[in-house]
């Protein structure tokens, strides 16, 4: 569920989300929101098909806020729980929290073209001790950094591609080390008239194991999302995906 505390009309279609369209989870856009524009949401994701014989929930919440017209900053805070059961001991603990911000500058526009640059830490608390190179470690650093390009040659419609590179803690039967995992994703947004949103996404991993199977292997595997999005009144809309991912 989402909601923007405010938003405006333009003919800067490449460069700004203008009217009802606003970021989406899981695209990388380089378009911006305006200065002082916000978007807050509420997550929460089921797990069904699982791999695991529990498959545990994930519950975000944030909001991104436009600083000027070429940067906007990011704030998010996640929980994973049920995990306990998932990983079969993998973790000692039922949950996992996670707090991350971000920021996203406008580096060029051209035309229909956009190109951004983002970077975004994160700090992972497994709420337990687990060893790693000798020393009980309760939290984690994590960071990312993209290159997202948009086309937007209208206010309805934008095709969104990225490079991604993020640098993050792997926790698995194998043990543990820093995982690297560079990425080419791409999107798709449509805001046909009317009160709903249309989006699909996805992301290729070229290099590094981005997912951690029931048996505690890491492996290599492309991410997909499709999803659309209904206004319900006064800037609140509801939003649906179905992913491989989240």
């Amino acid at each position: 569920m989402q909601a923007p505390e405010a938003h405006a009309q333009s003919n800067d279609s490449a460069k700004f989300f203008n009217g009802d369209a606003r970021p989406t989870g899981h695209i990388l856009d380089a378009r911006q929101m305006r200065d002082g524009e916000a978007v807050v949401w509420l997550n929460h994701a089921w797990f069904q098909q699982s791999p695991f014989s529990s498959p545990p929930k994930y519950l975000s919440f944030g909001g991104v806020w436009g600083v000027n017209d070429r940067l906007q900053l990011r704030l998010a805070a996640a929980s994973s729980y049920g995990l306990q059961a998932a990983t079969g001991g993998l973790l000692d603990t039922d949950d996992v929290g996670t707090l991350s911000a971000s920021a996203q500058y406008q580096l060029h526009d051209w035309g229909d073209w956009n190109l951004g640059v983002m970077g975004s830490i994160e700090y992972i608390n497994w709420q337990q001790a687990i060893p790693v190179g000798g020393r009980l470690l309760t939290a984690s650093p994590a960071g990312s950094i993209h290159l997202p390009v948009t086309y937007a040659p209208s206010d309805n419609f934008a095709f969104n591609a990225a490079l991604s590179y993020s640098l993050f803690p792997h926790f698995s039967n194998s043990g543990a080390r820093v995982g690297q995992v560079l990425s080419i994703g791409s999107g798709v947004t449509f805001d046909p008239a009317g009160p709903l949103r249309l989006f699909a996404s996805v992301n290729v991993p070229v290099a590094g194991e981005n997912k951690l199977t029931a048996s505690g292997q890491l492996i290599k595997e492309t991410i997909w999302a499709v999803g659309g999005s209904a206004d319900i009144r006064n800037g609140w809309s509801v939003d649906l995906t179905a992913s491989n991912g989240f």
